[in-house]
C-alpha cells in the first residue's frame, strides 16, 4: 500500500495515481461498465451527487477486482470503496483537500479492467491529448543477463579477450566488472538464449516512478523486484516486465558501487560507460513494428536512424551514445550483439589479433559502421550471441537530432558478417564499395586528451577543408 505523507518514499508495483497521458473525455451519459483502459470520464457536465462512488461500484462489479482506478482531482483520499476499491491523489493535492468526492473537477481513470473494449466513440466526441505516455525517465542501459551452458568458457572469454574484471562467481552463476559499478554482464548456468534480461538504469526513484506510469497507461503488467533479487542484481530498487518480444526488462535505479578500483583481465585502457551506459543491445524481433511502438511510445526511446538494406534495422538513443538499442527484423526473436566500447583504438585492435588466434570466433571483421562511427569487430560468445567490440563511437545532440535513413548500408567499410545470406553479402559489400567510389568518409571522435595533433601545413589538406 502506497504511502501518502508528504515525502514519504513510495513502492512501484501499486501506484494509484498518473501524470496526464493520452486520455479521451466520454460522454457521461454511456453505460459506466463500457469504459475501458485508458479512458477518461470527467463529471462537471453531470450534477448528480455521489456520482463518483456509483461509478466505482459499477466497474468494480464488471472487473471483479482485477482492475486498478485513479482519482485526478482536488478531494482527499477514500479507500476500500465496495471490495477494496482504491480512490486516492497526489500528496501535493491533499493538502487542499475539503472538496466532496463528487466535486465538478474529478476525474476518474481506468488504468485496468478485465473486460474487452466496447465503447465506441462518437464522431463528435471530445478527444484531448495532453502529451505522449512516453516519458525519457531511462537513461541508460545499466546490465544485462544471458545464460550459457558452461560458465568456464565465459569465463576464458570475458578475461583473456574482452578485459572484463570478474566480479562474483559460484556454480550457477558469473558476473563481470568494467568499471566502479558492482557488475555489468551477468552469465547464468542454463541453455543458451533460453532467458536474457536487460536492465536499465532510470538514475533515481522519480524517474522509476515515471516509468510505471507510462506502463500503467499502456495497461502493461510490472511487478517489483523483491529485496533478494535487488542485492542479486546490485540495484537499490526496481520493476521487471516484458517487452513484446518476450524479452525480462528490468527498470532500476541505485546501482551499487564496488569496492576497489577496476581492474581490467589485460592490458586495456578501460571502457566507456557512466552517463552513456554499458554500451547498447540489438535485438532481433519478428515483428518490428510492435518493437517500435513499445520502446517509443511506452518506454520514451528515441529514434535515431534506420537501415532497409541489406537487411532492416532501427536505431534507438536515451543519452548522447547514438544507440543504446537497436532492433533487427528477422524470423525468430533474439539477442544479435552487446556492444561495448574501449577509450583507445589500439585496445581494439588488439582485440582482434586475439580473436584471429581462433577464426572461427570471428563474426563480423573490422571496420567502421557508417552511423555512430564505430571502429570494431564482432566476436561469437559462447551463449551464441556477438559481442561488438569497438572504439570512437559518436555522441549526438539528443535535443536537436532528428532520425534519418541511411543509404550508405550499415559500414563505411570492412565489417564482412558472416552471419548474413550470401546475397546480403554481396548486397552489403557493393554498398560499401558504393560509398568509397563516392568518397564518403567521417572524422574519427576521440576522447579529450585521447590524441595529439600532428603540426602539418599540407596546402592540399588545408585546400581540401577549408
Amino acid at each position: 500500500m502506497l504511502d501518502r505523507r508528504p515525502g514519504a518514499p513510495q513502492r512501484f508495483n501499486r501506484r494509484v495515481y498518473v501524470q496526464d497521458t493520452v486520455c479521451q473525455a466520454l460522454d457521461p451519459v454511456r453505460p459506466f461498465a463500457e469504459l475501458t483502459v485508458g479512458h477518461v470520464w470527467q463529471k462537471a457536465a453531470d450534477p448528480r451527487p455521489n456520482l463518483a462512488k456509483r461509478f466505482l461500484r459499477s466497474v468494480d462489479r464488471q472487473a471483479s477486482n482485477q482492475q486498478q482506478l485513479v482519482h485526478r482531482g482536488i478531494c482527499p483520499k477514500i479507500r476500500n470503496l465496495d471490495r477494496g476499491v482504491t480512490l486516492s491523489q497526489p500528496p501535493a493535492i491533499q493538502k487542499r483537500c475539503g472538496a466532496p468526492v463528487h466535486s465538478a473537477n474529478d476525474k476518474l481513470v481506468l488504468l485496468r479492467y478485465s473486460a474487452r473494449p466496447s465503447y465506441k466513440y462518437r464522431p463528435d466526441m471530445q478527444c484531448r491529448t495532453n502529451r505522449r505516455i512516453a516519458v525519457m525517465a531511462i537513461a541508460s542501459l545499466g546490465y544485462v543477463c544471458f545464460r550459457a551452458p558452461d560458465l568456464k568458457a565465459w569465463s576464458d572469454y570475458g578475461t583473456s579477450l574482452l578485459g572484463l574484471q570478474v566480479a562474483d562467481r559460484s556454480r550457477d552463476m558469473i558476473s563481470f566488472r568494467m568499471d566502479d559499478l558492482k557488475q555489468r554482464i551477468i552469465i547464468e548456468t542454463g541453455r543458451a538464449g533460453e532467458h536474457n534480461i536487460f536492465g536499465w538504469d532510470a538514475c533515481d526513484e522519480s524517474s522509476l516512478s515515471a516509468t510505471c506510469d507510462a506502463l500503467d497507461a499502456a495497461s502493461v503488467a510490472y511487478v517489483e523486484m523483491p529485496e533478494s533479487l535487488c542485492r542479486l542484481r546490485g540495484v537499490n530498487a526496481g520493476i521487471s516486465f516484458k517487452d513484446p518480444a518476450g524479452n525480462q526488462i528490468e527498470v532500476f535505479h541505485g546501482p551499487v558501487v564496488a569496492h576497489g578500483d577496476f581492474a581490467p583481465s589485460r592490458a586495456i585502457s578501460g571502457f566507456v560507460t557512466g552517463p552513456l551506459g554499458l554500451g547498447h543491445i540489438v535485438l532481433y524481433v519478428k515483428d518490428i513494428e510492435a518493437a517500435h511502438a513499445y520502446y517509443t511510445n511506452v518506454l520514451g526511446f528515441k529514434l535515431s536512424d534506420y537501415v532497409t538494406t541489406p537487411f532492416r534495422a532501427q536505431f534507438y538513443h536515451i543519452n548522447p551514445r547514438h544507440h543504446s538499442l537497436a532492433l533487427i527484423e528477422n524470423t525468430e526473436n533474439g539477442v544479435h550483439h552487446l556492444m561495448i566500447e574501449l577509450y583507445q583504438l589500439d585496445d581494439v585492435g588488439q582485440g582482434y589479433d586475439i580473436a584471429l588466434g581462433d577464426p572461427d570466433r570471428i563474426a563480423t571483421t573490422l571496420g567502421r559502421h557508417s552511423n555512430d562511427f564505430m571502429t570494431s569487430f564482432y566476436t561469437v560468445t559462447p551463449s551464441q550471441f556477438l559481442v561488438e567490440y569497438g572504439w570512437g563511437g559518436k555522441l549526438i545532440d539528443v535535443e536537436s537530432w532528428q532520425p534519418y535513413e541511411m543509404t550508405d548500408g550499415p559500414s563505411l567499410w570492412g565489417h564482412e558478417r558472416a552471419w548474413l545470406t550470401p546475397e546480403g553479402r554481396e548486397k552489403a559489400k557493393h554498398m560499401r564499395l558504393d560509398a568509397a567510389r563516392r568518397g564518403v568518409k567521417e572524422p574519427v571522435y576521440v576522447t579529450p586528451g585521447n590524441y595529439r595533433e600532428n603540426r602539418l601545413d599540407c596546402a592540399w589538406w588545408c585546400k581540401q577543408n577549408v
